[in-house]
């Protein structure tokens, strides 16, 4: 992107999102809210390559991708990259007949988030195998949680999330995989939709133990050190928000989800075998 001649197009008269990659309010708009590490030359060039993999970005409201990438950006997370950190996801506003960019953290992004908070020291998941060298794991005042994996051929028998904070403390959940399975039923619309129409690319099947981790993550968030990022990531994550309203005011802080809007397990797309981030087209209709 190096030469590219710079525009000074108000951002509201914007009319497509490529013209955010050469605009300077936009990258103004950036830096207003870029961790140290994230520079707006950076982040642009991450979202040039989103849109050549994943085209419809560039068919969505452009300030719903700008505060997209600007939450990303203030998160110092990285969107469609082999990192898996999170993901620019276009989906149709039914309402609006419109596309709009909503973004979805990745398990790796609630692990980097955890890195990066000052009250957590570590955060871990996993899935228990019937054939795992050792699991004991005991509920109370005295629980114990020790997992030592195998070679993971055998039934599924728990998914859990393990938080240890800088206290030396540590909380967890753990649910039977039967548990982890009736949530997917009940809160994966890409899941339900894959069964109804016959497909197997949803992640719930072609990365069940990821997304099964990230359930969990999503879950222990909700008993974490309310201050954390993770809790307010974990509710925005997936769910409609205003982040036109986030693009163009950054200083009114993360676009906040609307009431009724999450979506408890956001379609997780991780990379594919090559090392390309997957494409992610969803056309789910927004009410």
């Amino acid at each position: 992107m190096s030469g590219m001649v710079m525009t000074k197009t108000p951002i509201r008269q914007i009319g497509q999102v490529k013209e955010l990659l050469a605009n300077e309010h936009a990258r103004n708009q950036l830096a207003a809210v870029a961790a140290s590490h994230m520079t707006p030359e950076r982040m642009m060039r991450l979202l040039a390559l989103a849109i050549e993999k994943t085209p419809r970005i560039a068919e969505c409201t452009p300030m719903s991708v700008l505060g997209c990438l600007m939450t990303c950006s203030s998160l110092g997370l990285e969107a469609n990259t082999p990192l898996q950190h999170a993901y620019i996801i276009p989906r149709r506003n039914g309402q609006k007949g419109v596309f709009e960019a909503t973004l979805q953290i990745g398990y790796r992004g609630y692990v980097q988030l955890a890195h990066n908070s000052g009250q957590i020291a570590g955060i871990d998941a996993g899935v228990h195998y019937s054939d795992d060298e050792h699991w004991l794991y005991r509920k109370g005042a005295k629980g114990v949680l020790e997992h030592v994996p195998g070679p993971e051929k055998g039934e599924k028998l728990h998914a859990y999330a393990v938080v240890t904070l800088t206290n030396g403390n540590a909380i967890w959940n753990v649910w039977p995989w039967a548990k982890v399975l009736a949530h997917r039923d009940q809160y994966s619309d890409a899941y339900k939709r894959a069964v109804k129409e016959g497909k197997k690319d949803t992640p719930w099947i072609t990365q069940e133990d990821t997304m099964a981790m990230k359930t969990m993550i999503r879950q222990l968030a909700k008993f974490m050190p309310m201050a954390s990022e993770i809790s307010r990531v974990a509710a925005l994550d997936g769910a409609r928000a205003d982040y036109a309203g986030f693009a163009m005011n950054p200083l009114a802080g993360l676009p906040e989800p609307e009431t009724g809007a999450g979506t408890d397990d956001a379609e997780l797309v991780e990379d594919d075998e090559s090392g390309k981030a997957a494409q992610a087209e969803p056309e789910q209709e927004m009410a």
